[in-house]
């Protein structure tokens, strides 16, 4: 079947408007895919940095619940922590937590937190809340 002239004039007038939409709509498409991409990829770091940050924050925990929290009660008189030994223990904590975090995982985590101290802080408190339930002393007002 051979094409009339208006039937190859309309197709000649056609194809580049053609050809760009499917151009557009490909360098769209790409851009979509490149972003979802790129968010997951950041989504992911983001939960690998507070997975590390969580077991960071458990290890210091448990290095001091066995270490020094043990020795203070030992000294103590009446077998619990003073309000004094608790803010050393928290401020001890706290320090330790900090230098065990490295700096592209706390780039990640400030995606997602505003005031980092104040997330260490409050993630220090939640796993000794969790490590006194799961190792609970026979004197249980001691962290």
């Amino acid at each position: 079947m051979e094409l009339t002239p208006i039937q190859q004039l309309l197709i000649q007038s056609v194809m580049p408007i053609v050809g760009t939409l499917i151009s557009t709509l490909l360098t769209v498409l790409l851009g979509y895919f490149a972003s979802y991409m790129k968010q997951k990829y950041q989504n992911e770091k983001i939960q690998e940095a507070i997975q590390i940050t969580e077991n960071a924050a458990y290890d210091v925990v448990m290095g001091l619940e066995q270490t020094v929290v043990s020795d203070l009660l030992k000294a103590s008189s009446d077998g619990k922590l003073t309000e004094e030994d608790k803010i050393m223990l928290k401020n001890n904590a706290l320090v330790t937590l900090k230098s065990r975090i490295k700096p592209h995982v706390k780039n990640s985590l400030q995606l997602v937190y505003d005031n980092l101290d104040k997330y260490f802080e409050d993630l220090l408190e939640t796993t000794v809340k969790e490590v006194k339930t799961e190792y609970p002393r026979k004197n249980t007002n001691k962290i």
